[in-house]
């Protein structure tokens, strides 16, 4: 098994009571001869791909083979040899010091200035021959600060409390690494088997298009990971463009959770192929194909009610149908100003329930959106699915057909009231509501809004003030009503395709 040296384990002492040792130089004992530095000059140590850095004063660069500990221990003040005693040799050595004859280090400031002020001089020279006469007492000095910052590999940071740690002890860590493999991919969906090693602790995955491919592949991933796992297993990305490139990449976590190997796996979507016409009742996908069984690796995102497109749809190149969105987009006012013609045609007459047109009206409608937040709801309900026309929002004709052709309500079996509203019986509304509803919730539970006992807007002008609205109350009755536009109602889009 490949094993990497990452990182450093802390022993820290959690006791009560105060450690026996003192805390001032920092030791970093190495295959060779350990190298000693003084906390107070010790500004950070550096965790990097190969080697520890200690930054005192200068960089000091030890590779982690070489490396068996770091660790905090006294240094006798007075004491420069390090032999456990102040005596003569120590003197001679601290005069050095003071006359420039011996360059001096961090660790040789610590045990020669005893007086603490940052300089050698002839005051420490007699401060170190009283210690070595018996006449003052031995002491260690204090550390320069209490905690020391440790900065990673991967850029996050550790605070050690100096005088709260024994030692640190460096380890072998197995390497973190995945391997990904291909277990199928169709024209808008894969899935890909993700295998660990020992040393991955937990792994995140992402999928991109290959044309786009991140500068940073770990930072993308663990910015829009899909899946966090700590075990091997199956993950599956839907709503894929057909005949592109993609890669599914892992990113594995040591057991200290470090960021390790990126593994990745390129694979293409396939060509997409509909070969049989749009069926009413037929599941919608994002990706702009549809089907009558419903199929779990695409994201639906509607239920196509009719497959009898207008002429002017079909100009378009919407030659299939439409659909009718899974949830209402929002409650809007149809216009917040009163402008004749808004919609591009009045029905003043009896063509309500034949007015088919919501396409063509919504989008005159959106050339001045902001005084139709109604159309502009229904256009912006979400991302329009490959070769569609946008959501848009519904004519009064349109909502009768989908009544009829999904609920099964008698398009014809109305009754007129004296005002020109079109009513059908409650109990073909309640019949109608529920066949509708029954089909939108076979989409699974949290994808779908029933079509509530309210008001939706329609498309559909009838005058400068008013528009046409759905009115669906399954105890009394559905209809075709007028209402003043800018009072706000529900939208509920539709799309064709």
């Amino acid at each position: 098994m490949n094993t990497k040296l990452r990182n450093l384990v802390v022993v820290a002492a959690v006791a009560a009571a105060p450690l026996a040792m003192a805390d001032n130089t920092l030791v970093v004992h190495t295959t060779d001869e350990p190298a000693q530095f003084a906390i107070a000059s010790v500004q950070r140590l550096t965790l990097g791909e190969d080697a520890l850095t200690v930054l005192a004063g200068a960089e000091h660069q030890f590779p982690y083979p070489s490396i068996v500990k770091l660790d905090f221990r006294a240094q006798t003040v007075g004491d420069v040899t390090g032999d456990g005693t102040v005596d003569i040799s120590d003197v001679n050595a601290i005069i050095n010091i003071m006359l420039g004859k011996t360059v001096t280090s961090d660790e040789l400031l610590v045990a020669s200035d005893l007086t603490g002020d940052g300089k050698v001089d002839i005051t420490d020279v007699n401060n170190a021959i009283n210690m070595m006469l018996g006449k003052s007492q031995a002491t260690t000095s204090p550390a320069g600060s209490d905690r020391m910052l440790v900065y990673r590999a991967d850029g996050s940071t550790d605070v050690f409390e100096v005088d709260r740690v024994t030692d640190i002890t460096f380890v072998e860590i197995p390497e973190a690494t995945t391997s990904i493999t291909l277990v199928d991919a169709d024209d808008s969906s894969v899935r890909a088997r993700v295998t660990k090693t020992e040393g991955t602790a937990r792994y995140e995955v992402a999928c991109y298009a290959a044309s786009d491919t991140p500068d940073d592949i770990e930072a993308y991933i663990q910015a829009h990971k899909k899946f966090n796992r700590k075990n091997d297993g199956v993950v599956e990305f839907i709503d894929l463009n057909p005949s592109t490139d993609y890669v599914v990449a892992a990113l594995a976590y040591d057991e200290y959770d470090i960021p390790c190997e990126v593994s990745t796996l390129a694979f293409a979507t396939a060509e997409r192929v509909i070969s049989a016409p749009a069926q009413v009742g037929d599941y919608l996908y994002s990706d702009g194909s549809w089907s009558t069984e419903l199929k779990t690796t695409k994201s639906v995102v509607g239920i196509v009610y009719s497959t009898d497109v207008t002429d002017a749809d079909r100009a378009l190149g919407y030659t299939n149908g439409y659909a009718v969105a899974l949830k209402d987009a929002a409650k809007a006012a149809w216009a917040t100003e009163g402008n004749e013609n808004q919609s591009g045609s009045m029905i003043t007459d009896e063509g309500e329930v034949t007015d088919r047109e919501g396409l063509t009206r919504t989008r005159t409608m959106l050339d001045n959106a902001e005084i139709h937040p109604a159309a502009q709801a229904a256009h912006d309900y979400a991302a329009a699915p490959y070769g569609t026309s946008g959501w848009f929002l519904p004519a009064a004709g349109q909502w009768v057909e989908l009544m009829a052709n999904l609920g099964g309500l008698d398009a014809a079996g109305f009754e007129r009231s004296e005002s020109g509203v079109a009513t059908w019986s409650a109990a073909d509304a309640a019949a109608a509501i529920d066949a509708v509803n029954t089909r939108l919730s076979a989409v699974g539970q949290g994808k779908y809004e029933l079509l509530n006992k309210t008001y939706y807007w329609s498309a559909t002008e009838r005058s400068v003030a008013t528009a046409y609205y759905l009115y669906l109350n399954a105890n009394y009755n559905m209809s075709l009503q007028l209402y003043y536009k800018n009072n706000e109602f529900d939208v509920r889009p539709v799309i064709a395709f």
